[in-house]
């Protein structure tokens, strides 16, 4: 909603979640909505503004954001069809991992955001990244689960984010409780199973 001007809704929903008494929002952090063209020789350029927004609406209804890093632009995507959700190759995982790295640096502790933020937005970096959602199944790692390219995925930004915050916590994505791994038409993995 930070990012497709639905603020009202947002600041609303916040605000219940607040009253509630919770004090952590988990959400996708997209790479795609940061980092839209790919990196050229001068190096990787990102537009924070939708995160931003994001941040200091989350800061100031007292929430800590819970990221979950997925969601790879058009340049870094292996499924044609699946948009968002697509899983990442292999000649991507470096620039995810910059991402990963540059997302930190900008909202981790010590980050960018929170030392130019407005003197009365309360700090509250993020100490815990989530990355991907359900990788092991194919609507969140399109076209078909991919576990030893995760796994690359998942190291690489794990090193990138400790090598700022090494107090950091990263964890990998939320597995889809699947009891048998399954196919559809084509043959091509649908999910794996998470019990053998």
């Amino acid at each position: 909603m930070s990012f497709d001007g639905r603020s009202g809704l947002r600041d609303m929903a916040l605000g219940h979640i607040q009253a509630a008494g919770i004090d952590s929002v988990r959400t996708e952090a997209g790479w795609a909505d940061v980092e839209p063209t790919p990196p050229g020789a001068a190096g990787h350029t990102y537009n924070w503004n939708g995160m931003d927004r994001h941040v200091e609406a989350l800061a100031r209804k007292g929430q800590t954001w819970l990221p979950n890093l997925k969601a790879p632009p058009s340049w870094a995507r292996i499924g044609g069809s699946c948009g968002r959700r697509s899983g990442i190759g292999p000649g991507a995982i470096a620039a995810f991992a910059d991402f990963a790295a540059a997302f930190a640096a900008r909202y981790g502790v010590g980050g960018s955001f929170w030392a130019s933020a407005p003197a009365d937005l309360p700090q509250l970096p993020v100490r815990i990244y989530e990355i991907w959602n359900e990788p092991n199944w194919q609507p969140y790692w399109c076209p078909t689960p991919d576990p030893e390219t995760y796994g690359l995925v998942a190291a690489a930004a794990g090193e990138a984010i400790h090598a700022l915050d090494p107090g950091a916590t990263v964890a990998i994505g939320g597995l889809a409780l699947l009891k048998t791994s399954q196919h559809y038409g084509d043959g091509r993995l649908q999910g794996m199973a998470t019990e053998r």
